[in-house]
């Protein structure tokens, strides 16, 4: 029996009819598994290719927006709203994502973190694991500060040659740096003196002259620059009252007594006795030697107006005075000899006296804030804080003229001059009167802080050189104007900030004198952008 079994078993293994199916319904699971398997890795990576898009370009978003201080609070918004922008395919089955804010190297809150997943059950892996499958991804987005440039000079020039010019033997340190925005391939900033003056950083769009490597660090070709009080608009202060100019007379003090005044008459008409017209006015004076007449002439009577603001005596007081007068008129019998005097009591009556002290004028003008037409200034001039609103100012010849918080706004072309003998003190609006007089907020307020000229139009040179002696304690900010500074000017004990079309510097001229004026901010004259980087 066992070796009948053992061969129909031979048999069987020596048949070949039927393999094929055999091997395929053996290897049918496997076949199936692998292409179900094969769908959903498809499905898995796709998945996950699309979130790491979306969290790459969040972590992105957030980063910059911490770059800037006006959205720097809402890094985690931007975040989320670029991932939303970036799904589609997992947008029904993924998770919020969540936006965290880290540091990156040796920077402080530098980098924004962005993790996210998506979960949902395949059907051929689902069948084999009885669950969803999960797929997890994260970017990691780092900032760094791109080199901002500020100065106390700022040449504004887009390609001028010389846009700042450095001559002479100026000396001193201004080393809050000087900037020209001018892109002049080779000399953006020309030095053609041996000035030793230290300067801090020398910031050009362009070249910069090698010959000022010995007055600081040069920084040539430098993108991004800008105009620090481009985007200040003409200040148009309110309360600004009309005013005019003028140049009081020289007068010594006086007192001046005023009143209500009214005088009123009463006329009476008497007779008198005497031997001729001087003896009967003697008696009627004295009251004496009176008779009859008649008919007497009648007698009559005024009240008189009142009369405000009239000059009465010093020393007058409020009440009535009278007095009497007797005049001779005509003799009106011969025997006896009788004669007509008239008789007239005037009374004067005062109310409402008033003594007024008017101050000795020292002819010195001292003009209040408001809008004016032209200024020429003839006389020592001492100009009241607050901001004057001007068509032109011219500030003479040899006249003192001083003025401490204030702030001119030219309205017209070439509506300023400083002259060659001027003689010029003058410190910039501060902030306390922006905000409490003219009720700017205190971000526009701290823009115009230390402003002494908002002369925007003005395109003709200043040179303070000569005799002129100028103090300017603030920002200039004459953007089409070229400012000249020569050494013989004594400009100085000052803080001084220029933004000028161009400048040059020559002579002996101190540059201790350019620094920040108290109250004010350093001039911002941009840079270099900040970068992003995704680091993870």
């Amino acid at each position: 029996m066992f070796d009948r079994a053992r061969k129909i078993f031979r048999d069987l293994v020596s048949n070949a009819s039927g393999n094929a199916a055999l091997v395929v319904a053996i290897s049918m699971p496997a076949i199936i598994g692998g292409g179900g398997l094969a769908v959903d890795t498809a499905q898995w990576f796709l998945w996950k290719r699309e979130l790491q898009v979306a969290v790459d370009q969040a972590a992105i978003a957030g980063a910059w927006a911490r770059t800037s201080s006006a959205t720097i609070s809402t890094y985690q918004t931007r975040a989320i709203q670029e991932y939303n922008a970036n799904i589609q395919t997992v947008a029904d089955f993924d998770s919020t994502p969540t936006v965290t804010l880290g540091n990156h190297g040796s920077g402080l809150n530098n980098a924004v973190t962005v993790e996210a997943s998506a979960s949902k059950a395949l059907p051929f892996s689902s069948f084999l694991t009885g669950r969803s499958v999960t797929v997890k991804v994260s970017a990691k987005a780092a900032t760094s500060a791109g080199t901002n440039y500020s100065g106390c000079i700022v040449a504004l020039h887009p390609s001028m040659q010389g846009a700042f010019t450095l001559g002479g033997n100026a000396s001193g340190s201004a080393t809050c740096g000087v900037v020209a925005l001018s892109t002049h391939a080779t000399a953006a900033m020309v030095k053609n003196g041996s000035s030793t003056a230290q300067l801090g950083m020398l910031v050009a769009g362009g070249g910069i002259d090698s010959e000022f490597s010995s007055n600081g660090t040069m920084h040539p070709n430098s993108g991004g620059l800008t105009n620090p009080l481009g985007n200040i608009g003409q200040p148009n202060p309110s309360p600004s009252p009309a005013q005019t100019y003028s140049c009081p007379a020289v007068t010594a003090a006086s007192t001046t007594t005023t009143a209500t005044k009214r005088v009123s008459t009463v006329t009476t008409y008497q007779y008198h006795t005497g031997n001729n017209s001087n003896q009967a006015l003697a008696s009627a004076n004295a009251g004496t030697n009176t008779t009859t007449y008649s008919p007497a002439t009648a007698g009559s009577s005024n009240a008189g107006t009142a009369i405000s603001n009239v000059e009465v005596p010093s020393g007058s007081v409020n009440g009535s005075t009278s007095t009497t007068s007797y005049t001779y008129v005509r003799q009106v019998s011969t025997s006896p000899k009788k004669y007509e005097i008239k008789k007239v009591v005037t009374t004067t009556t005062l109310s409402d006296v008033t003594t007024t002290t008017t101050p000795a004028s020292d002819g010195i003008a001292r003009p209040e804030p408001g809008t004016y037409g032209t200024i020429n200034v003839t006389c020592e001039t001492h100009f009241q804080p607050g901001i004057y609103v001007v068509d032109s100012i011219d500030f003479g010849q040899n006249h003192v003229v001083t003025g401490t918080d204030v702030m001119f706004v030219i309205k017209t072309s070439n509506g300023m001059h400083i002259n060659s003998t001027s003689n010029v003190t003058l410190s910039g609006i501060t902030k306390e009167t922006l905000v409490n007089t003219y009720g700017y907020t205190n971000a526009v307020a701290d823009t115009l802080a230390s402003l002494v000229f908002h002369d925007k139009d003005s395109t003709e040179q200043i040179k303070l050189n000569g005799n002129s002696t100028v103090v300017l304690n603030g920002i200039l900010y004459m953007p089409k104007r070229e400012i000249w500074f020569n050494g013989t000017t004594a400009v100085s004990g000052v803080c001084m900030m220029v933004v000028a079309n161009n400048v040059t510097i020559t002579g002996a001229t101190d540059f201790n004198n350019f620094c920040i004026p108290a109250g004010a901010n350093i001039l911002d004259a941009g840079g270099a952008e900040s970068v992003v980087t995704l680091v993870s």
